[in-house]
């Protein structure tokens, strides 16, 4: 009976027929290890290769995290092709349909993110490199107008101060031109090294100013003033009778209407100096 039912599954799996007899011979010889079934055992399937998919998904997520690091994301430009590349060949060459899919989407993404991440770098690096242009340019500006100002002062100065000497020269008479009628007395003196004023003396007419300044260069600065009672040089201002430039010494002729006056002198970058009032009787 078991023979039967053997030769018929065999039939029915196109195994090569056997009769009844040489199945039996084979059987007695050999119950143990004899079975039909073993040349026509069914193969297992061979498992499917999804490594270039694994690969492609696994390089595309690599790509989006690497896409939101600052310099790491240049890596992106590699990357990302790569991925794409893998999944194209996962999914023609069905080697992992879905992950070769997921590899080509991530890997798009990561080099869209990455693009975009170097554009606006570069722009920000434009923007910063014009922001710094315009201010060294605006600094250059204002570093040149400072100079136009500090030369047009020199200038205004240099004229202020040429203006006066020559509204002093104007008045200045050589005492040898003046006839003498009489003597000289001195009526008031002023000596010292700065800015310095005189008491109060009494002029009753025609007065000669003598004076000598000393210094050791040629950037002293100074100016007499001959200044009316009750006057004040700071608040009031005031002509000087006499405005030098370094060393120097003189005397000038001062007219003046009778009356109670004071010397006031200022004076810079001298060793010293002597101001002396003399008034003719």
């Amino acid at each position: 009976m078991r023979l039967q039912t053997t030769a018929a599954l065999l039939a029915r799996i196109n195994v090569p027929h056997l009769d009844e007899a040489t199945m039996s011979d084979r059987y007695q010889q050999n119950p143990q290890q004899y079975d039909p079934y073993q040349q026509y055992s069914p193969v297992s399937p061979t498992p499917a290769k999804t490594g270039i998919g694994i690969a492609a998904m696994v390089l595309g997520i690599v790509a989006i995290v690497f896409a939101f690091i600052p310099v790491v994301g240049l890596l992106n430009f590699l990357l990302a092709p790569l991925a794409i590349i893998l999944g194209i060949i996962a999914v023609v060459k069905r080697r992992g349909r879905g992950q070769g899919i997921t590899g080509v989407v991530t890997g798009a993404v990561g080099l869209v993110i990455a693009t975009i991440g170097v554009a606006l770098a570069g722009a920000i690096f434009i923007s910063v490199d014009d922001e710094m242009q315009n201010l060294e340019e605006s600094q250059e500006e204002a570093e040149e107008e400072i100079e136009a100002i500090a030369e047009a002062d020199d200038a205004v100065e240099d004229a202020d101060i040429e203006e006066i000497e020559e509204e002093v020269a104007e008045e200045e008479a050589p005492a040898e031109e003046v006839e003498a009628s009489g003597e000289w007395v001195e009526v008031a003196t002023l000596s010292g090294t700065g800015n310095q004023r005189g008491e109060v003396f009494e002029v009753t007419g025609d007065v000669r100013l003598s004076y000598e300044f000393n210094g050791d260069d040629d950037f002293g600065i100074a100016g007499v003033y001959l200044m009316d009672e009750g006057s004040n040089l700071t608040e009031d201002g005031g002509l000087p009778e006499v405005m030098l430039n370094g060393s120097d010494s003189g005397e000038t002729m001062i007219y003046r209407s009778a009356g109670n006056y004071y010397l006031d002198v200022t004076a810079a970058n001298y060793s010293d100096w002597t101001v002396t009032v003399e008034e003719q009787q």
